[in-house]
C-alpha cells in the first residue's frame, strides 16, 4: 500500500501506529498478526481469525486489506500490531564456560518443597535440554513438552497454533538416547549463543534445576515447559519475539498444565510502550490469571535504569521541550522513539534530522513522512486518545537509511492541563554499543521499566548484587514508578548479578558435560521468584490465587529501608515465603511427596493422597476492644444466607467467574430481570455515574459511599462492596460483608484472620464468589476504609434494601428517573474523576454572609416565592423557568412542571457542589454551602436587575484537533460511544452542544445541513413529564413533534422507545433522531451539564500558597467539572469563574440553554454572488433584533432548489464546503448568565472570606 493511502487511513480512523506501519510496509494480500480487545467476548470481527484467547483479549490472524475493516468493527476497542520482545543484555563478560565451576553468587535451595506436581514453564531463547539439571535420575526429560515457535511448521506434527514444532516428552526422551540429541530434534540451543550460552538456559536454571551440576533451583521438582520464542518478522536476525506469539506462549503453557499450578518466568521485554499496565500484552496477561488459581506470571523489571533510554517532564502551555535523540554511525538498525501524554492535554510534535534547520511538525492526529535528500527514511504519527487509556501517543519510527546524529524531537504545548509527558527509546538490534538513546544530560533512571513490566498482577523483580556486603541493588536494575505513578514496581528484588547457572553447549557440541556460568541482569533475578512460587504452590497443598501469592511474598520480604527502591516490597525471601505458605495447611498436608518422574498430579483434582484439601477454618469470634464500631448491627442474616447460597450455586465448578456470583446476589433481590448481562465492572460504573441501570434498581440497590469519599451511612453486613481494576478492560470484583465490625491490622493478626493486604485501615470480614471464595466458615477479610475512613479508590459500596415507594398518580411533580443527577462525560469510557480537595483554615469563614440583594427564604419547588421588591422583570413573583429556547409548545400544566424540573436540576448540582467541598474539606454543609457563588432564581430571588453577560464559542469541537479532511470527515459521521443506558452504539461525536445532520443527493453533494442545540431534556420530559396525569398528553405531543421535525407521520411512540433491563423509556439515540438531528444526542450535552459546570465553576480555589488559581485549565483539573480539550467547558468555567472571583453571586438566564446566535458567512462565496446568510434558515428558537441575544435551537443551511448549485458548491475562504463540519465551524453559540454587584469579603481587590479552597 502507497505511503499515501497509509497515512490517510491512520489519521481518519486513528489507527495503533504500528498497525499504520504495517499497513504501509506489508503487501495487501498478506496474513498479519494482532492483539484485539473486544466489547463482547463472543464477538469475533469477520476477516479475523482467533489462535488464542484470554477473555475479551484475542490473539489472531487477519490480511493486510482487512486491518480497517477490522478496526471500525463495532465490537472492536483496540486491534494492536504485535511488537517485538527481546533480551537486554547487561554483561556477557562475566565467566567462559567452566565444567562445574563455581564462581559468582550461586542460587541455590534448602527448602523440602521443590514444587512437586507443579509446572515451572519459561518464555525465552535457547535451552539445553541435554543439560543434567533439566533430567530425571534415570536421564528422562523433565519437560512436559517444548516449543520452538521458530522451527518450520510441519503439516505431519499439527499443532493449534499452526506455526513452530512442539516436542512431547516422548520425543526429546527419543532424542536423549541419541549419540546427538541436539541433531535428533534437529534444535540446538547454540542457535541463540551469545557467547556466555543461551539465555533460557540459563533462566530455567536458575528457577527449577534439579542441581546436579551447582546448586538446585527452588522449583527443583517441578516439570517444565519451555517456549522458545520467535516473530514472523522477515529480515530479522538475532533473539527476538513478539507480543502475539508471546501471549500464544502463555496460552500453550496454560493449556499444557491441564489443571497442574504454573508459574511462568519472562526475562525477557522491550522498552517502547505506554507503561501503565495497559497494553494489550499486558491486559491479556492479567485475564489469564484471573481465570483461576495456580496461574502466576513472574516478569524481569529489566536492565534499562542507566541506558539513556527514558524521559519524562513537564511541557507547559505555549512552552516546548527538546529531546535529543543519538543515533550512532555504526547502528544500522531501525530505530524507534515512543512518547505519551495526558489525553487532556494536545501538543504538537517534531523532529528535525541531525544538522537539519527545520523541523517536520505533526498535530494530534496527523501523520508525517520524514524526508531525507529526497528520500523518506522515518514517519511521525501523533495518535489522540489511545482506546486502552485515553493518552494521547507519538511515535517515531526511523528507518536504516537515516542519517546517523544528533535527531531533535519536540514537545510544544499547544492546549495544555497536565503537561506531563514520557518518552522511552525502543531498544533495537544493533550490535553492543550501538543503540540509540538519548542524551545523557536529559534522561532519568525513574520510569524505566520494561514494557510488559506494569501489569497490575504480574511480579515484577529487579536486581540487587549479593556479592557486595549489603546486597545493594544493582546500578542496571530497572526503577519505577509506572507511568500512571504506581511506586510498588518492582515488587521484590533478588540476586541478580554474577549468578551462576547452567550454561548451554557451544556451537558443534554434541554432547553436554554439564557447564555453569556466570550472568547479571534482571532476566537473573526473576527466576529466583518463580522457582519460589513452584515450592510456594507445593507447600500450600491447595489452589493458590495469584493474589494470596502476591500478598505471601510481600509480607515475607525483607524491606529496603532508605533505599530509593522502598516502595518496593523488598527483598525476596525465599524461606519465610515457603514457610508462610506452608503454614495455611495442616501439620497432616504438608508431608514431602515422592512422585515418579513421569506423573502430572493435580492439586485441583478433587481427591488425591498426594494434595490433601486443608480442612475448612472455623467462624471465630469478633475482638471489639479496638475501638467504636462503624457498622451497624441491625440487620438480619437472610441476605447472608442467600450470599452464602449464591457462593455455593455459582463456585460449583471452581473457574466459575465474579460476573457469576454476582448474578446469583442479584437474582436473589430480583434485580436480575433488570440487568440480566451485569458484570461487577458495569455495576461499578453505573453507581459512580448514577446511570439509567442505577434508576432501574433504585428501589432494590443504593450507593452508600463512592471511590475515595466516606459513606453516607455506616456500614452494615449484607452491604455489597464493588471494586474495578484501572485499565485492565472490565475486570471487577464484587464481595459481600458478612460482619458489621470493622477490624483493625491488630486485630486481625491477633486473631489469625486472613487479610487481602497489610495497609492501615479498618477491614471486614467477607463472602465472595469467583475465582477465589471466602465463606463465613473460612474468615477472609477485606479493606473497606482508608485510616481517615475513606472508601478506597476504584470501589463503591452499596446496599440491597426493599421496597420502593408507589408511583404518585397525583399531578404534583415527582422527578422521573431519566433526571440524572451528573456532571458533564468527557470522552467515550471515561469514568467520573473524584478530587480529594483540601483547604487551609476556614475560621475566617463564620464572617461571610450572602449579599443583602440574596436574602429570600427557600421557595416551594411548585410555587416560586414573593419577590422582597416592586422589581418585576425576569424575577418577579411569577417567576418560572421557561422551555428552551423560549417554544409554545407547553400549556400551563406542562409549563409548571418543566420549571419544577429545572428547579430540581439546579438544586441538585449546586448540592453536588456543596458536597464536593464537604466531603473533600471535611466541613459542615452550612460552610460549604458558603462556597458555591451560584444560585437558582427559582430559590432566591433578586432585589435588583442583574447584570447581563453572555459566554461565547464555536460548534466545531476543536478536541479533535486541526479540521483536517479526514478530521472534519469523521465529526461529521456517527461514531460508537457510550450512551446513558450503558450500550454502545453509533451516536454524532458533535461534543459543543450542538449537532448537526448532513443531507446529500444522489450525487453525494451536499443539499442540506440541519442543526441543532435542543437539549434533550425536553424530549425526556415530554416522554415523562414527571406528572402522571399529564404523561398521555406529553407522549402525544412528543409524537407530533418528531412528525413535524422530520416530515413524516409514520413515526409512533414505540419508535421512540428503549428497553434495556425490562424497563421502557425513551431513547435519545433513536433512529429518527439518528437520521433526522431532532435534539442532541450526545451523552455530555445536556442542560444538566451546563448547569453542572456553572455552579462548580462558581468556587474560588488557590493553590498551595494562597494564590488564587485563574487558569481555568488548571480549574477545571481541580474540579474536573467539564473537559479542557472542549471550547464550551472552559469558556464557561473561565468566566463563571471570573465573576466568582469578584465575589458576585451568579445564575444563568432563563429560560436556560445553551444556544445558537448566528452563522458568520463572512469570506463565503456562492457560484452566483449570493449572499450566502440567506441561506441559514432559523426553524425553532427566539429571535432578537441583536443577533448576540438569539436562542435558536434549531435551524439549517440549504440552496433553495431555484437556484441550480448546492451548499457544496459554496466555498469557504475559497475550498469547497465538503462536510457540514465546515459550517459548523462558522456557526456562533452561547451560553446567557446573570451576575450582581461585587460583594463583601474584598481586601486590597483579593477575596478574604471565605477562604478559597486549596486546589
Amino acid at each position: 500500500m502507497d505511503a499515501a493511502t497509509s497515512n490517510s487511513q491512520f489519521a481518519e480512523f486513528n489507527l495503533d501506529p504500528a498497525l499504520a506501519e504495517t499497513v504501509q510496509n506489508v503487501p495487501v494480500e498478506e496474513i498479519v498478526e494482532g492483539i484485539l480487545r473486544l466489547e463482547d467476548p463472543n464477538e469475533i470481527p469477520p476477516h479475523f481469525t482467533v489462535v488464542s484467547r484470554f477473555n475479551r483479549i484475542c490473539t489472531g490472524r487477519f490480511r493486510t486489506d482487512n486491518i480497517v475493516s477490522i478496526r471500525r468493527h463495532p465490537n472492536v476497542i483496540s486491534l494492536k500490531a504485535a511488537r517485538p520482545l527481546g533480551v537486554f543484555y547487561y554483561d556477557e563478560g562475566l565467566a567462559s564456560p567452566v565444567p562445574s565451576q563455581e564462581t559468582g553468587i550461586p542460587h541455590g535451595s534448602t527448602s523440602p518443597f521443590g514444587g512437586r506436581g507443579c509446572i515451572v514453564a519459561a518464555l525465552d531463547f535457547g535451552l539445553d535440554f541435554a543439560h543434567p539439571n533439566f533430567l530425571n535420575p534415570d536421564g528422562t526429560t523433565r519437560l512436559v513438552a517444548f516449543w520452538h515457535q521458530g522451527a518450520n511448521y510441519d503439516a505431519a506434527h499439527p499443532n493449534h497454533y499452526g506455526y513452530g514444532r512442539i516436542f512431547s516428552r516422548e520425543e526429546i526422551d527419543a532424542a536423549l538416547r541419541t549419540s546427538d540429541p541436539y541433531l535428533a530434534l534437529n534444535y540446538h540451543p547454540a542457535i541463540s549463543d551469545t557467547g556466555n550460552g543461551s539465555h533460557g538456559t540459563h533462566t530455567l536454571d536458575i528457577a527449577a534445576g534439579n542441581g546436579r551440576v551447582g546448586k538446585a533451583g527452588e522449583g527443583s521438582k517441578a516439570d517444565l515447559i519451555f517456549v522458545h520464542l520467535s516473530t514472523p518478522r522477515l529480515g530479522i536476525v538475532g533473539d527476538l519475539g513478539d507480543s502475539v506469539r508471546m501471549l500464544e506462549g502463555l496460552d500453550y503453557v496454560d493449556r499444557t498444565a491441564r489443571g497442574r499450578p504454573w508459574v511462568v518466568n519472562l526475562s525477557v521485554g522491550r522498552t517502547a510502550g505506554s507503561h501503565d499496565g495497559t497494553s494489550l500484552v499486558e491486559q491479556g496477561m492479567h485475564e489469564l490469571m484471573r481465570l483461576g488459581p495456580g496461574r502466576v506470571i513472574v516478569q524481569s523489571a529489566g536492565n534499562y535504569r542507566s541506558a539513556n533510554l527514558a524521559v519524562q517532564g513537564w511541557c507547559r502551555d505555549g512552552e516546548y521541550r527538546d529531546l535529543e535523540w543519538i543515533v550512532d554511525p555504526t547502528d544500522t538498525t531501525d530505530n524507534e522513539i515512543d512518547a505519551w501524554y495526558s489525553g487532556k492535554d494536545r501538543f504538537v510534535i517534531a523532529i528535525r534530522p541531525p544538522q537539519g534547520t527545520t523541523f517536520v511538525e505533526v498535530k494530534l492526529g496527523d501523520v508525517a513522512d520524514i524526508v531525507h535528500e529526497g528520500v523518506v527514511v522515518g514517519r511521525l504519527y501523533h495518535r489522540r486518545n489511545d482506546p486502552n487509556n485515553r493518552d494521547n501517543h507519538a511515535e517515531v519510527f526511523l528507518y536504516s537509511g537515516a542519517p546517523p546524529g544528533v535527531w531533535t524531537l519536540r514537545l510544544i504545548g499547544e492546549y495544555v492541563i497536565s503537561g506531563r509527558f514520557h518518552a522511552w527509546i525502543e531498544r533495537d538490534l544493533a550490535r553492543s554499543g550501538a543503540q540509540s538513546r538519548f542524551d545523557a544530560k536529559i534522561t532519568s533512571q525513574s520510569y524505566t521499566l520494561g514494557t510488559i513490566a506494569t501489569s497490575p498482577l504480574v511480579i515484577t523483580v529487579g536486581a540487587y548484587d549479593a556479592n557486595v556486603v549489603g546486597s545493594p541493588v544493582a546500578p542496571f536494575s530497572s526503577r519505577g514508578p509506572t507511568r500512571d505513578e504506581r511506586r510498588d514496581k518492582p515488587e521484590l528484588m533478588a540476586p541478580g548479578v554474577g549468578v551462576i547457572a547452567a550454561r548451554s553447549v557451544p556451537h558443534g557440541a554434541l554432547r553436554q558435560e554439564g557447564l555453569l556460568v556466570a550472568r547479571s541482569g534482571t532476566s537473573m533475578a526473576a527466576p529466583h521468584v518463580a522457582g519460589t512460587v513452584a515450592a510456594m504452590f507445593e507447600a500450600a497443598g491447595r489452589p493458590v490465587s495469584i493474589d494470596e501469592i502476591r500478598d505471601c511474598l510481600k509480607r515475607s520480604a525483607q524491606p529496603l529501608e532508605g533505599s530509593e527502591y522502598e516502595d518496593c516490597w523488598g527483598r525476596l525471601d525465599t524461606a519465610e515465603a515457603i514457610s508462610r505458605m506452608a503454614s495455611s495447611r495442616e501439620p497432616e498436608a504438608r508431608a514431602i511427596v515422592r512422585l515418579p518422574p513421569t506423573s502430572e498430579p493435580s492439586i485441583f483434582d478433587a481427591a488425591t493422597d498426594d494434595f490433601p484439601m486443608a480442612p475448612e477454618r472455623q467462624p471465630i469470634g469478633m475482638h471489639m476492644d479496638e475501638g467504636e464500631s462503624l457498622m451497624n448491627s441491625n440487620t438480619p442474616d437472610s441476605f447472608l444466607d442467600q450470599a452464602e447460597l449464591a457462593l455455593q450455586t455459582s463456585h460449583s465448578d471452581r473457574r466459575a467467574s465474579e460476573t457469576s456470583f454476582l448474578q446469583q446476589l442479584l437474582r436473589e433481590l430480583g434485580v436480575l430481570k433488570l440487568a440480566s448481562d451485569l458484570t461487577p465492572a458495569g455495576l461499578f460504573r453505573a453507581a459512580i455515574n448514577d446511570g439509567p441501570l442505577m434508576q432501574r434498581v433504585k428501589g432494590l440497590l443504593k450507593v452508600v459511599a463512592l471511590p475515595s469519599k466516606r459513606p453516607e451511612d455506616v456500614l452494615q453486613a449484607g452491604d455489597l462492596m464493588l471494586r474495578v481494576v484501572p485499565g485492565t478492560g472490565d475486570v471487577g470484583h464484587v464481595s459481600v460483608l458478612a460482619s458489621d465490625d470493622l477490624l483493625t491490622q491488630s486485630v486481625l493478626i491477633s486473631e489469625d484472620i486472613e487479610a487481602e493486604s497489610a495497609q492501615h485501615g479498618f477491614y471486614g470480614l467477607v463472602i465472595e464468589g469467583g475465582a477465589f471464595p471466602h465463606s463465613r466458615g473460612e474468615p477472609f477479610a477485606r479493606r473497606l476504609l482508608d485510616n481517615r475512613g475513606r472508601v478506597p479508590p476504584h470501589t463503591v459500596i452499596l446496599r440491597p434494601y426493599e421496597g420502593a415507594e408507589a408511583a404518585d398518580a397525583s399531578d404534583e411533580f415527582s422527578p422521573p428517573s431519566w433526571l440524572q443527577d451528573k456532571q458533564r462525560r468527557r470522552t467515550r469510557f471515561e469514568e467520573t474523576k473524584l478530587n480529594s480537595i483540601e483547604t487551609e483554615s476556614l475560621e475566617d469563614s463564620v464572617e461571610f454572609r450572602p449579599p443583602a440583594w440574596l436574602k429570600v427564604g427557600q421557595r416551594s419547588r411548585s410555587r416560586p416565592a414573593q419577590a422582597e421588591s416592586e422589581y418585576a422583570s425576569e424575577y418577579a413573583e411569577a417567576f418560572t423557568f421557561d422551555p428552551t429556547g423560549a417554544q409554545t409548545d407547553f400549556g400551563p400544566k406542562l409549563r409548571k412542571a418543566w420549571h419544577t424540573m429545572i428547579q430540581h436540576i439546579f438544586e441538585k448540582k449546586i448540592e453536588r457542589a456543596t458536597n464536593i467541598i464537604k466531603d473533600g474539606v471535611g466541613i459542615t454543609v452550612a460552610d460549604a454551602e458558603k462556597h458555591v457563588r451560584f444560585f437558582s432564581p427559582a430559590s432566591h430571588s433578586p432585589t435588583i436587575k442583574l447584570t447581563e453577560t453572555n459566554v461565547p464559542w464555536r460548534a466545531f469541537p476543536i478536541r479533535f484537533g486541526s479540521p483536517t479532511a479526514a478530521i472534519l470527515k469523521f465529526v461529521d459521521e456517527p461514531q460508537r460511544q457510550e450512551d446513558d443506558f450503558g450500550l454502545i452504539r453509533p451516536l454524532r461525536p458533535q461534543d459543543e452542544y450542538c449537532e448537526w445532520q448532513v443531507f446529500r443527493n444522489s450525487a453525494k453533494r451536499i443539499v442540506r445541513v440541519v442543526f441543532t442545540s435542543e437539549p434533550p431534556e425536553y424530549y425526556n420530559f415530554l416522554y415523562n413529564p414527571g406528572v402522571p396525569a399529564l404523561t398521555k398528553f406529553a407522549r402525544d405531543l412528543l409524537v407530533k413533534l418528531y412528525q413535524e421535525r422530520c416530515g413524516t407521520k409514520a413515526i409512533t411512540l414505540a419508535d421512540l422507545e428503549i428497553t434495556v433491563g425490562g424497563d421502557t423509556k425513551y431513547d435519545p439515540g433513536n433512529k429518527w433522531n439518528n437520521d433526522f438531528c431532532v435534539h442532541l444526542q450526545h451523552p455530555a450535552n445536556t442542560l444538566g451539564a451546563q448547569i453542572d459546570i456553572a455552579a462548580r465553576a462558581a468556587v474560588i480555589r488557590s493553590d498551595a500558597s494562597g494564590m488564587l488559581i485563574t487558569n481555568v485549565k488548571t480549574l477545571i483539573g481541580c474540579d474536573d467539572f467539564g473537559d479542557p480539550n472542549r471550547q464550551s467547558d472552559p469558556a464557561i468555567g473561565d468566566n463563571v469563574n471570573k465573576l466568582a472571583r469578584e465575589n458576585r453571586f451568579l445564575t444563568l438566564e432563563n429560560p436556560v440553554g445553551l444556544y445558537m446566535t448566528e452563522l458568520d458567512t463572512a469570506g463565503w462565496t456562492t457560484p452566483d454572488k449570493a449572499d450566502a446568510q440567506t441561506f441559514w434558515k432559523v426553524l425553532k428558537g427566539k429571535t432578537n433584533t441583536d443577533k448576540a441575544k438569539n436562542m435558536i435551537v434549531r435551524a439549517e443551511f440549504a440552496v433553495p432548489a431555484g437556484k441550480g448549485y448546492s451548499v457544496s458548491d459554496i466555498k469557504i475562504g475559497g475550498v469547497p464546503i465538503e462536510f457540514g463540519s465546515q459550517i459548523a465551524g462558522h456557526v456562533k453559540m452561547r451560553l446567557g448568565a446573570r451576575f450582581g454587584p461585587k460583594d463583601t469579603g474584598l481586601k486590597g481587590g483579593k477575596v478574604v472570606s471565605p477562604t478559597p479552597v486549596v486546589c
